[in-house]
């Protein structure tokens, strides 16, 4: 939040802006609150150098009191796992526009279908004399491939969901031996189980659709292989 006052702003934050204070002093204050401990720092800076190029405001889990979740360790807070999920390749193909979704999936089904089924569907079956086999070997090989890489982001999807959605997860302190359970404080549920119903509900349901319509092409250009297979 930033306050004008006269020619300076002052921000107020969890961690430290990164700019450059200005004739003004840090000031670390202690607030007592509800049984909690509260550490603000309090930077100056000029008008200019907050809200300039470049510039973000810090990260501050949500907009809660980072106090809440000191339990849980930074990477294992599921709110910091969506955004760790959003971040990572393919991963964010679920938040795609419709057009550069189905351009990625078509990408990956003509790679696949060039580079890996169509050499070794001409292997097997004579291009000039089986075109039709061919063709479907090839199609199939490529959609398996696509609905496997669905299959994974919709894992990772739905294993974020859950945990955001859950009112107590479990994490772990140093290692897979020490694992601890840990019951959300109101604030953080309600604000997980916002992110799970208007985030992550949106892009499963996509890609559900998306494995089931993959799964059906599959299946039927398998089903007429088999056919003209069983037929010669």
């Amino acid at each position: 939040v930033v306050h004008e006052m006269r020619t300076m702003d002052v921000v107020r934050a969890t961690h430290e802006v990164p700019v450059r204070p200005r004739r003004c002093r840090g000031r670390r204050e202690k607030e007592i609150g509800m049984g909690r401990l509260q550490m603000t720092h309090v930077v100056c800076a000029s008008r200019d150098q907050v809200g300039g190029e470049g510039w973000e405001p810090p990260a501050y889990e949500g907009g809660l009191d980072p106090m809440l979740e000191m339990a849980v360790p930074y990477d294992q807070r599921p709110v910091n796992e969506l955004t760790h999920l959003r971040g990572s390749p393919m991963y964010t193909w679920a938040e795609l526009s419709n057009s550069e979704y189905a351009k990625k999936l078509t990408t990956l089904f003509l790679a696949v279908s060039s580079i890996l089924g169509g050499p070794i569907s001409a292997q097997t079956f004579a291009p000039g004399e089986q075109p039709l086999e061919c063709f479907l070997s090839t199609a199939s090989s490529g959609l398996v491939v696509v609905v496997l890489s669905v299959l994974r982001v919709y894992l990772g999807w739905s294993y974020v969901g859950n945990r955001l959605l859950s009112a107590v997860i479990p994490y772990e302190e140093t290692g897979w031996y020490d694992g601890q359970i840990w019951a959300k404080p109101p604030e953080v549920l309600a604000r997980d189980r916002l992110l799970g119903l208007y985030v992550v509900k949106p892009a499963l349901g996509r890609l559900k659709n998306t494995l089931l319509g993959c799964v059906g092409i599959a299946l039927l250009f398998i089903v007429a292989l088999t056919w003209r297979l069983s037929g010669q």
